[in-house]
């Protein structure tokens, strides 16, 4: 543009790649990665339902008339169920990260590289097993919430229905 060249000449040299312990550890990180993602995900999901479950009990608890008793109790019941079994996900113990300072302790840092690796990445493989069975658990507490947050919601359209019949509109 200005008569200046924009072309240089670049000597490209090749690095080693990492060994193949240094790639399964960066996969068990992304994977750790991941796992503690998802647990958050599904923390958040939790919150959401028991919240949305808290305020329908707080509705159906109220002094209102539209619903029969018989629908606002039961209502009430199911939704205290979902809020109960949204809670258990949230309140369940953290998945295990692995600690640096664990890891000194049982001498880690005095070890080959490649000793060294394998412990941390079999470190972080169990705890991504043990993770995977607990993000099961709350996969499962939270589809019964959201399961029993419906069925609450169900019992509320079934009062309505009974009322809007019995009243001939």
């Amino acid at each position: 543009m200005f008569g200046w060249s924009t072309h240089r000449d670049v000597a490209v040299t090749s690095l080693p790649g990492p060994g193949a312990d240094e790639l399964v550890l960066d996969e068990a990180r992304r994977t750790e990665a991941s796992v503690l993602s998802l647990h958050s995900n599904l923390d958040q999901k939790a919150g959401v339902l028991l919240g949305f479950a808290g305020v329908l009990v707080t509705l159906l608890a109220g002094t209102s008339t539209v619903l029969p008793t018989w629908a606002r109790v039961a209502a009430a019941l199911v939704a205290t169920l979902a809020g109960v079994a949204a809670a258990v996900p949230i309140s369940a113990r953290p998945p295990g990260l692995v600690a640096p300072v664990a890891l000194l302790t049982e001498g880690v840092a005095e070890r080959e590289r490649a000793d060294a690796v394998s412990v941390v990445t079999s470190a972080i493989a169990f705890l991504v097993v043990d993770s995977m069975e607990k993000l099961r658990l709350k996969n499962l507490w939270l589809r019964t919430a959201a399961a029993t947050l419906g069925v609450a919601v169900l019992v509320v359209l079934a009062g309505l229905i009974v009322v809007s019949v019995e009243g001939g509109t």
